[in-house]
């Protein structure tokens, strides 16, 4: 069973044990990775993520509130 985040991505598995990512509607095709590689790259939007959180906060602190 995929997961759906609306509008964006549709993420699940083959038969073969592959994670697939389907890209949206307006989009064609798929990518398909290992567990291993899905993981590295979980883990590395993961970080990414927390970097560009951080980064946009420390913005907001340093303009006194406004970004």
């Amino acid at each position: 069973m995929a997961d759906k985040i609306e509008g964006y991505l549709e993420v699940g598995h083959n038969a073969m044990g592959d994670v697939v990512i389907n890209l949206p509607e307006d989009k064609t095709g798929h990518i398909v990775f290992s567990p291993k590689q899905a993981r590295a790259l979980a883990r590395t939007l993961f970080i990414k993520a927390s970097v560009a959180e951080l980064c946009g906060w420390i913005v907001c602190v340093e303009s006194g509130g406004k970004q």
